[in-house]
């Protein structure tokens, strides 16, 4: 990674992990990094289309986790081929572990969901921003 894709990705982990301003003690400097979990998920983010290839485990939800968020079973499921972790079983494992919940973070930035990160980062910001949060 480059300096302005380093740049790039450590502002979208402080953005999605942040508390927001009001909330965080300690000034500006305290407030990425503040969560590491979906804070009130609406459901368990289970596809059960892909019930062949990554199935949905028993009692596992698969809401966002992580310093940059993944959700669903499918993106556990791959996560976890990509990372050799046990992610679709056990999905809990990216919020007890800061190693592995960076790891994520870095298979999700690189990993081509609809475009890579990366190589749109340099054309628009805005286009940019509109393909992550379409990608959740």
């Amino acid at each position: 990674m480059g300096q302005k894709e380093m740049a790039a990705f450590l502002g979208h982990v402080a953005r999605k992990t942040s508390c927001a301003y009001g909330v965080a003690t300690g000034g500006p400097l305290a407030w990425g990094l503040c969560y590491n979990r979906e804070m009130s998920p609406m459901q368990s983010y289970c596809d059960e289309s892909w019930k062949y290839k990554n199935p949905c485990s028993p009692g596992a939800e698969y809401y966002g986790r992580g310093a940059l968020p993944i959700y669903w079973n499918f993106n556990y499921g791959a996560a976890g081929e990509a990372l050799k972790a046990d992610l679709l079983n056990h999905p809990e494992y990216i919020e007890q572990n800061a190693t592995l919940a960076f790891q994520a973070a870095i298979w999700r930035w690189m990993t081509p969901i609809k475009k890579k990160y990366k190589n749109i980062i340099y054309k628009s910001l805005s286009r940019f921003i509109k393909i992550i949060i379409h990608s959740l």
